[in-house]
């Protein structure tokens, strides 16, 4: 890649690192200011309503919640100015520590419902500009249908018939605890047990990603380059391949990174279906014992790899179309 398409790439990839922080602590200020302003607090949650008055004072001391809600902002953003997210008041641990306890869960079950989603979405929308209108026109209702079934009742379903009818797979969990494996069988063993909820996952996300890309595949077959592609003596499948595709998939890759934030959504209604403890269960945790500092670090940390997901399709962009930065006022 050239120099300046470099530096083009180098400032592209710096100003929406700024507008991310920026994004990010919005998302942050908005989460700590919705939670600090809930009713409760987390000595109620931690002592009841029973408890010795100066037992109670002594912990809102320690939790600061006896502060007014400024002044705890502000030493909330002098500790995250310092990397430090705090104190959980619930877990009585690093909010950090709490938080990578549950990452690597909700990871390792929304990487693959991606990946999944978008390789599936690209296959069907692809294949079915092939195929006769009545066929397509089923798929497209069928499609509709599914996508109107919310996650945790296509979980269920998923249950219902795979573990509790065929008993073809477990239904709760990420392992069983008895269970004596390790090594390579330890890790087969986890993906049998992720196998129904990231299928649950993938098919909510494959019917928006698919519905989008079936949109757009549609929308570039009617144009002229298409047209003379055809014209030409290439096949349909081959016209799709060379030309209809890289002029659509830089759009999905957007449309992709964009989903990164409902697919989360998503794995919380899933994991509280399977019983994973990842970050859904932790941010359901986190809000009803009114944990001020874990909620607003988990939404802290969505929101950066929100942002940071976005960055990276921005970045790829470039890679995958270089006139792109061709066409920038600056990359000259």
């Amino acid at each position: 890649m050239p120099a300046t398409s470099l530096r083009a790439l180098a400032i592209s990839v710096v100003q929406r690192l700024v507008l991310g922080l920026v994004t990010v602590w919005l998302v942050a200020t908005i989460s700590f200011t919705m939670a600090v302003m809930a009713p409760g607090d987390p000595v109620m949650a931690l002592l009841g309503d029973d408890g010795d008055a100066d037992v109670r004072a002594r912990a809102a001391r320690s939790f600061g919640t006896d502060r007014p809600a400024i002044v705890q902002y502000a030493a909330w953003m002098q500790r995250l100015a310092r990397f430090d997210l705090g104190t959980s008041t619930s877990y009585r641990a690093p909010v950090g520590e709490v938080i990578r306890q549950r990452l690597p869960a909700t990871l390792a079950l929304m990487l693959p419902a991606l990946l999944l989603s978008s390789v599936l979405a690209v296959a069907f929308a692809l294949s079915a500009s092939n195929t006769q209108a009545w066929r397509r026109s089923v798929v497209v209702s069928a499609g509709a249908v599914l996508s109107a079934i919310p996650v945790y009742v296509l979980a269920h379903g998923l249950i219902l018939v795979f573990a509790l009818k065929l008993q073809w797979l477990p239904m709760q969990g990420l392992g069983d605890p008895r269970s004596q494996a390790i090594g390579t069988a330890a890790v087969f063993e986890t993906a049998r047990y992720l196998v129904l909820p990231t299928a649950a996952l993938t098919l909510q996300q494959l019917v928006v990603l698919w519905l989008y890309l079936r949109a757009r595949v549609a929308e570039e077959g009617r144009r002229l380059y298409m047209r003379t592609a055809l014209a030409k003596g290439l096949s349909p499948g081959q016209a799709v391949r060379r030309h209809l595709w890289p002029n659509v998939r830089l759009g999905f890759l957007h449309f992709v990174a964009a989903r990164s934030g409902s697919l989360l959504a998503g794995a919380v209604l899933v994991e509280s279906v399977f019983g994973i403890a990842g970050m859904g269960r932790l941010i359901v945790s986190a809000s009803v014992a009114r944990d001020v500092p874990l909620v607003t670090g988990i939404f802290l940390c969505v929101a950066a790899l929100v942002v940071a997901t976005n960055v990276a399709a921005d970045a790829c962009t470039v890679f995958l179309d270089p006139r792109l930065e061709a066409e920038r006022p600056d990359a000259v």
